[in-house]
């Protein structure tokens, strides 16, 4: 008997732990989410932090590509970085120098494990630089292809914090990313 009364208790304890957690979760009978709004110069800012950056390819070519400005493209859900670029290629003494931009494309696209959201998926939109050979634009192209989506999974433009229990929740699912207008809107929830 006494057992049984244990048991009861015990059972209507956790009933009532997992009321309070589904009210928690659904907040009123509504899932929770979490809209966080991430703006053109949030990323900016993440892109200064991590450029400029150097490449050197084949051993005679050293790229340098700086001063990243970050436009949002909400036709395409994807955020456009613009570069400028200079280029010397040849050995010490014996070498051109080369000027000119660059931009890539990338998504922005989240993180679960670190909570972060990052640049993914990106790409070589154009690479321009004045008076230099096709050949060698399209090496410097390639290896831009390359390295691209490589510095984009190192930027972070935003990481989610544990302010609330509300966006601890929250940070489990992603449900959509979306540009709209000036922002870059993601959408978390149960």
């Amino acid at each position: 008997m006494y057992t049984k009364r244990i048991l009861r208790y015990a059972t209507l304890a956790i009933l009532l732990v997992a009321g309070i957690l589904a009210g928690r979760i659904t907040r009123h009978g509504k899932p929770v989410t979490v809209r966080v709004p991430i703006s053109q110069e949030m990323i900016d800012d993440a892109l200064a932090r991590k450029f400029p950056k150097e490449k050197v390819y084949l051993k005679i070519i050293r790229v340098t590509y700086s001063n990243p400005k970050a436009t949002l493209l909400p036709e395409s859900n994807r955020v456009r970085i613009s570069l400028d670029t200079g280029a010397e290629i040849g050995v010490k003494g014996f070498s051109k120098t080369y000027q000119g931009s660059a931009a890539i494309t990338a998504a922005v696209g989240y993180r679960p494990e670190t909570h972060t959201f990052q640049l993914r998926d990106a790409r070589v939109e154009r690479l321009d630089l004045l008076k230099i050979s096709q050949n060698h634009l399209a090496i410097l192209s390639e290896g831009l292809n390359l390295v691209a989506e490589e510095w984009a999974t190192e930027i972070t433009v935003y990481q989610l914090t544990d302010r609330d229990t509300t966006q601890r929740l929250a940070k489990l699912v992603l449900r959509k990313i979306e540009i709209k207008e000036d922002k870059v809107i993601a959408t978390l929830g149960l």
